[in-house]
């Protein structure tokens, strides 16, 4: 490569990196236009801009807390979030390995109907007759097995594409040395599943945490709300009060945000992981 050319793409890498610049700018300017008007007062959050509060006023996110009944939906949404992404990891988990491991024709077609479940649709009313007739419809079980249903399929694929990474002679030693299945799993498997496993908790609890949806069509009471609800009802009330509003949504978005600032390097390596195995 002679030096011109090394010039020129020096150049053009630059060019790039300025555009990816600007367009992260850009997508950070709501952000910020949130974040200083949720310190405003009622006058300065009606004019929505980017301009600095002349006042601070850090007592928007305690009406929040104590007017909008937020702290309710903060507690729905962990206990929804928590147990669905719990039971997407351990069924997914299980799942992949037993799938991949099992060289069968009825693996194969389990594997292929998973597969089918990644573009199959959400259908409220099905969904609403099953659960009513399980008894369940209303209630935080219902949300948290349509969820597992639903995330299962992505979760399951990732997993067993990390698992066919993985020698089966790891799996045989194991069985020499006594192992059952279940220990086998537990012990062997389990452990080495830890970047995609990292990964698919990320990712699931992102979802889930900020589903509208799923919980305005299978939550019937304001008591079991999860956050995401909360805020619409929030807003019904106080549609004029652009500073609470904003203040409630930070509330609602700093969670997940702080999560995957924290887990993005583990989303990246989860992703790869099985394609740098392999």
């Amino acid at each position: 490569m002679t030096g011109s050319t090394k010039a020129r793409s020096s150049l053009a890498l630059s060019l790039v990196g300025i555009v990816l610049w600007i367009l992260s700018l850009l997508i950070l300017l709501p952000l910020a236009l949130v974040i200083l008007t949720s310190f405003k007062n009622l006058q300065e959050g009606a004019t929505l801009n980017l301009s600095w509060p002349q006042v601070f006023v850090p007592a928007n996110y305690l009406t929040v807390f104590v007017d909008g009944k937020i702290l309710g939906g903060v507690l729905n949404s962990l206990l929804v979030t928590s147990f669905a992404t719990a039971l997407i990891l351990l069924c997914s988990a299980l799942l992949g390995f037993v799938l991949t491991r099992r060289a069968s024709r009825t693996s194969n077609v389990m594997m292929t109907l998973i597969t089918l479940g990644l573009v199959a649709p959400f259908t409220a009313l099905p969904t609403i007759l099953l659960l009513k007739t399980l008894g369940i419809f209303g209630t935080h079980a219902a949300l948290i097995a349509v969820y597992t249903a639903m995330f299962l399929p992505f979760t399951t694929m990732m997993m067993a594409s990390f698992v066919k990474t993985l020698p089966q002679e790891l799996d045989q030693a194991a069985i020499v040395d006594g192992a059952s299945g279940p220990v086998l799993f537990w012990r062997i498997i389990l452990p080495l599943l830890q970047a995609p496993l990292v990964t698919a908790f990320l990712l699931n609890a992102m979802w889930v945490w900020n589903d509208f949806m799923l919980p305005l069509y299978l939550l019937t009471s304001a008591e079991k709300w999860t956050l995401p609800l909360s805020v619409f009802s929030f807003f019904g009330k106080y549609n004029h009060s652009w500073q609470l509003i904003s203040a409630n949504m930070v509330i609602v978005s700093a969670p997940v945000t702080i999560l995957y600032l924290f887990g993005q390097r583990f989303i990246i390596s989860g992703m790869t992981a099985g394609a740098v195995k392999g």
